[in-house]
């Protein structure tokens, strides 16, 4: 129907998308794929990003149940339409439900042996699952047959970074590059393997790459793991520090930019300059509740006296949850602030 051909899945207008989905599946109510695009822009405007301890996220859902009714309608109608297990399969994965997602996986390569699009899932969530031995295979197999999947060498990457093989990892990363230079994340993720290789030039270098393809994004400045960092050699310290200026003076977010540039100084036991950076960000960005919020959650829990300051920590947290009432984990920063403050009846 035309209804199902309108792309609006994806765009702002998420009723309209809805809307749209509705009446395709009224029109063709026995379409596999009619139920396909309803479970999409249901289950698209469904999601909320929870972070989790492992340090993945995963997605909930209000109406999860019926995201699934429509899938498992899809099946019935397509039992043998690999889209059909290809996408539960990644709504499982978002879910967090990596078992039924590798599952559905299976199905689709018990369908079509060859299909390198449910190869590379299963292999992702593989990773996600933490068996990052088991997915190196799917990805050499699909190599194999296209050498030039950009995207699959990236997948490849994070599977010999999580079995801490740096060299293969910046090998596999440096291929993805080769194809596919403008991924900034790409960088980041190779220059932490070159620090634990010792290779700390080339670790700056890859930092600095990623901050010219994308000048906001300064998390690329405490990207290094802390040990990493502490081990380092005084030049790249030093060149680091240059960096973050660079950053810094180039950015269009500074508040965020301040933020990341305080948790380097940190890294780097420089902390006087971190505590000014953090009094920088909230003055940069005082209606940001997000920032308010990082920054009290840091000087409330700081192991290092000189940062540690409960105080300005409970006056930021409280100007979070004004800002933002609904964002459960502002109040629960407010709840730290106020217990190190000794405000335990408020926390």
């Amino acid at each position: 129907s035309s209804y199902y051909r309108k792309n609006t899945f994806g765009s702002r207008d998420r009723r309209k998308a809805i809307e749209h989905a509705e009446k395709a599946l009224a029109l063709e109510p026995n379409r596999a794929e009619s139920h396909l695009q309803m479970a999409a822009v249901v289950g698209e405007t469904a999601a909320v990003l929870v972070p989790r301890g492992t340090g993945q996220a995963i997605h909930t859902y209000s109406n999860k149940e019926l995201v699934l009714k429509h899938y498992a309608r899809a099946i019935e109608l397509a039992p043998d339409l690999p889209r059909c297990y290809v996408e539960r399969a990644s709504f499982y994965a978002r879910c967090g439900d990596y078992q039924r997602a590798i599952a559905d996986l299976d199905r689709v390569l018990e369908l079509d042996p060859e299909d390198r699009s449910a190869i590379n899932t299963r292999a992702s969530v593989y990773i996600s699952l933490g068996r990052p031995k088991e997915a190196i295979p799917d990805l050499k197999a699909i190599l194999a047959a296209n050498p030039n999947n950009a995207g699959v060498y990236g997948t490849l990457g994070a599977a010999y970074f999580a079995v801490k093989d740096w060299s293969a990892a910046i090998e596999a990363y440096s291929q993805y590059l080769q194809r596919n230079p403008t991924k900034f994340h790409i960088y980041k993720y190779r220059a932490i393997a070159y620090s634990y290789l010792e290779q700390y030039d080339k670790a700056l270098e890859d930092l600095r790459h990623s901050l010219a393809i994308h000048k906001n994004d300064t998390s690329a400045l405490r990207w290094l793991p802390d040990e990493r960092v502490a081990s380092a050699p005084e030049s790249f310290k030093q060149g680091l520090i240059q960096l973050a200026q660079e950053a810094v003076d180039r950015s269009t977010q500074p508040a965020r930019a301040y933020g990341n540039r305080a948790l380097m100084y940190m890294q780097l036991e420089d902390y006087d300059r971190a505590s000014d950076d953090f009094l920088q960000a909230t003055v940069a960005d005082p209606e940001s509740a997000g920032m308010n919020n990082n920054v009290a959650w840091i000087l409330a829990t700081c192991t290092e006296s000189s940062i540690r300051d409960p105080e300005r920590a409970t006056e930021l947290a409280k100007r979070a949850v004004e800002l933002d009432p609904e964002a459960g984990h502002y109040w629960n920063t407010l709840g730290v602030a106020q217990y190190r403050n000794g405000q335990h009846s408020s926390a």
